[in-house]
């Protein structure tokens, strides 16, 4: 491998949970070396708590989930934007909650994807296909594990100040990058290393065919589902399965007309 280049400039990182942000750290890091300047921001106590980092001298990458939509879409700064599927993205985002030894059944997991839906569809919106977010450097989970090479090359060319990518040094580091994963809250390491999918969907224990194909035509917000639900029909919700069929309907109309209907 060459030398260990060093890394330049500052770049903003905008994340959908459980898209693989920490582990393209990772890979960033062992690229790069120790000079590389990572923030996490959402806990680090010492943080500047700024968008963009105000510390832009040390800190290279800083991270940032637009938890709210509050973050600011600036057309001066440099982004990274990580994605992923949305039936993985919300299958591991439940598993990484401790509750899950406690609070775990078909219909908890069917009520949680349904509420997530929401958020990920304002983060795909504004960071994933706006125009602004077309303009800068996305990097899709699924791509990142099916080929990890390729897809860390328009990343490390933003810290790299026109420097030559070295793709058998990234290949070396993604061979032993450490499988990290999460089970009810649980961190599980692999035994062996090496970049790449280690989730399947088909292997939730929660999955089954109807309930995902209903999570794959997801369209409007489970919000307002309920609140026409609440208008038409009162206040007490029906099981999870009922509202996720109401949120594939093209329209809040549609919803009305079939909640008249039944």
């Amino acid at each position: 491998m060459s030398a260990i280049p060093a890394p330049s400039g500052y770049v903003a990182g905008i994340s959908w949970p459980r898209s693989g942000h920490h582990l393209m750290v990772r890979l960033l890091q062992a690229y790069f070396g120790p000079s590389f300047g990572y923030c996490e921001f959402h806990q680090p106590t010492d943080c500047c708590k700024e968008f963009p980092c105000a510390r832009q001298d040390r800190i290279h990458l800083s991270k940032n989930h637009d938890f709210g939509q509050k973050t600011p879409q600036l057309p001066g700064i440099r982004h990274v934007i990580q994605w992923r599927d949305f039936i993985p993205s919300v299958v591991s985002s439940y598993e990484l909650s401790p509750d899950r030894k406690t609070d775990d059944s078909a219909e908890t997991f069917a009520t949680y994807a349904s509420q997530r839906w929401g958020p990920y569809s304002l983060f795909r919106a504004k960071w994933i296909t706006s125009d602004f977010a077309q303009k800068h450097v996305q990097l899709r989970y699924e791509d990142l594990a099916a080929d990890p090479v390729a897809a860390m090359e328009p990343v490390v060319a933003l810290f790299s100040a026109g420097a030559p990518y070295d793709r058998d040094r990234m290949a070396a580091i993604a061979a032993e990058a450490a499988g990290i994963s999460k089970l009810k809250g649980d961190t599980a390491h692999a035994a062996d290393p090496g970049v790449r999918n280690r989730r399947r969907v088909e292997d939730f224990r929660w999955y089954d065919p109807e309930l995902f194909d209903l999570l794959g035509a997801l369209v409007l917000e489970r919000r307002h589902v309920i609140h026409r639900w609440r208008k038409l029909r009162g206040p007490d919700e029906p099981d999870a399965r009922t509202i996720l069929r109401l949120q594939t309907l093209p329209d809040l109309a549609a919803v009305e007309a079939a909640l008249k209907c039944d």
